[in-house]
């Protein structure tokens, strides 16, 4: 993970960095970026640090089971979570994370939404559409540009993505991670300060990449503002089921069936590991959904 005491001293000296190491600090510690958030009136899930059993007893009692376990610094792919069903499986599952924990209150969530934006050096944000994100084991596997709901809904998350950027220094693109719940609220889960696979389909779904406009972002250019080419795009990502060297195959196949692929080139396939994704774009979500779904059945690796 970046040195953020490091990059402060360099800032000091002189040197731009981008996003700010100031905001690095704060959102690499899960934990402190769930504060950070609060204090600015920003919605997330209740929350409290962990130091001993008796603090997730504590906070059991008062939100209920399941809770959510998990480790301040270093967590992604749902590395570093733990669900707590009761009382009884506390100190076995403290015992299986490192480092310092903290705990959240189970969301309800009926979807998980994100929002990619992008803050230049002036201020100016563009927001990519808001999408819907899919999980399996923790780990993204699908997502929908834009996300199927209400345009109230893609408002408000719109609205929280806008709120977030001013409320963090830095230019650069930010990857959010969001609740939406039954009764239509919008919280913030998690927060990443670049590039993020929930806008992986902007690689064939958008007029402009989030890897593009995050080098606009942090070499001072203008923003463009982000069009989608067609209505919908559908990102699958491509997960490893095995451990052994990488060998990609059927993304020919896929690429016939109007997939874009990216395979990431990384030299051995492991599980849960991901190797790489593919974009497929259309004018109807279900329909685009299924084209997608069909392009990753031929893909192995």
């Amino acid at each position: 993970s970046a040195n953020a005491d490091a990059l402060i001293e360099l800032e000091k000296r002189g040197i731009k960095i981008h996003p700010s190491p100031e905001t690095l600090s704060i959102i690499k510690d899960k934990f402190l970026q769930k504060e950070f958030l609060t204090s600015h009136g920003i919605p997330v899930a209740p929350y409290t640090v962990v130091e001993s059993k008796g603090d997730v007893l504590a906070f059991g009692k008062t939100h209920g089971y399941p809770l959510v376990l998990k480790s301040r610094h270093g967590a992604y792919d749902g590395r570093g979570n733990r669900t707590i069903e009761s009382e009884d499986n506390i100190e076995a599952l403290m015992s299986e994370l490192q480092g310092t924990l903290y705990v959240e209150a189970w969301v309800p969530f009926v979807k998980e939404l994100a929002v990619v934006a992008a803050r230049g050096e002036g201020g100016e944000v563009r927001t990519y559409p808001v999408v819907e994100t899919i999980h399996t084991d923790h780990i993204c596997d699908t997502v929908i540009a834009p996300a199927p709901v209400d345009a109230t809904i893609r408002e408000k998350a719109e609205e929280l993505a806008r709120k977030i950027l001013t409320v963090f220094n830095g230019a650069g693109v930010f990857g959010i991670e969001m609740f939406l719940t039954a009764d239509g609220k919008v919280l913030i889960n998690e927060i990443a300060p670049r590039v993020h696979n929930s806008g992986h389909f902007t690689l064939g779904g958008s007029s402009i990449s989030q890897f593009a406009q995050h080098m606009r972002a942090v070499s001072g250019e203008v923003l463009e503002e982000p069009l989608m080419l067609r209505p919908v795009a559908v990102m699958k990502n491509i997960i490893g089921g095995r451990t052994a060297p990488a060998d990609p195959q059927g993304v020919e196949e896929a690429k016939k069936l109007g997939a874009h692929v990216e395979i990431y080139g990384k030299h051995e396939t492991k599980p849960k590991r991901k190797m790489g994704h593919l974009v497929v774009v259309g004018d109807e979500v279900e329909e685009t959904l299924a084209r997608a779904k069909q392009a990753h059945s031929h893909i192995s690796i």
